[in-house]
């Protein structure tokens, strides 16, 4: 787990809750500008999704919950949630959501707080509007979840923004091209930079910044049949592996 799958748990809960725009901002720590290497002060992530009730949104950071157990809609199911991940990352979140013909409200979670004994409850959400321009693009509704405090960065500043479009354009490609089942296409940025979808077989161009390119030829699909572990509970002892094999021009 990294700080990319990190993330990638933010992007699928807004997925989840239907966004078609998601705008991720990376930002330098303004105390650190001078130095010569760059630290992440905070990110910004803010989407066009349903939002959150107020119900919702005070449970949101509780470690563990979901509104979506046993979905299977989405690769969130797979992770480790929006929370652990990102206290993976930094020490504090703060998240502002808001249903449709609704206002928003925000709540919050800080490690330092909670550590030091004023924080023993997660807070009932308030109203309170989000002061960013990165929120500015949301009408009816959506949620802008803030991580600051920004403390366990390994990579360089400058690798962490490009891996980042890289590992989203690959993770999220089906739902930036329109082709997950039950979404519609997602716009994702970085920066106020669109994120292009990568296909590791080359085959599919589209929204790739690649489209003029031949595409490489996808060969047979190739399927092995493999005995599932007994202690895996599973009523069928069989399932099926397919292998993709593509062959660059």
């Amino acid at each position: 787990f990294d700080c990319y799958s990190a993330y990638g748990e933010v992007i699928d809960n807004s997925i989840q809750a239907f966004a078609t725009d998601i705008r991720i901002f990376i930002e330098e720590r303004k105390d650190r500008q001078n130095t010569r290497s760059k630290k992440i002060g905070r990110i910004i992530f803010a989407d066009n999704g349903n939002g959150m009730d107020i119900d919702l949104l005070h449970k949101c950071l509780k470690l563990g919950h979901s509104s979506r157990y046993n979905d299977r809609s989405g690769i969130g199911r797979f992770g480790v949630g929006m929370t652990l991940g990102a206290i993976h990352e930094c020490r504090r979140i703060d998240v502002y959501s808001k249903v449709k013909n609704g206002n928003w409200h925000y709540t919050y979670l800080d490690l330092d707080e909670i550590k030091e004994g004023l924080l023993k409850f997660l807070p009932r959400p308030i109203l309170k509007n989000p002061e960013f321009e990165a929120s500015q693009y949301i009408s009816d509704s959506g949620t802008v979840v803030i991580w600051s405090k920004y403390d366990k960065q390994i990579e360089t500043f400058e690798k962490v923004v490009e891996e980042s479009r890289i590992w989203m354009g690959r993770t999220f490609r089906k739902f930036i091209w329109g082709e997950a089942q039950g979404f519609e296409a997602v716009k994702l940025s970085i920066n106020q930079k669109e994120i292009k979808a990568i296909d590791p077989l080359y085959v599919n161009k589209s929204k790739t910044g690649f489209e003029d390119e031949k595409p490489a030829q996808l060969l047979v699909e190739q399927i092995m049949e493999w005995s599932i572990p007994t202690e895996s509970n599973s009523t069928s002892q069989k399932s099926n592996i397919k292998i993709n094999i593509s062959l660059l021009p």
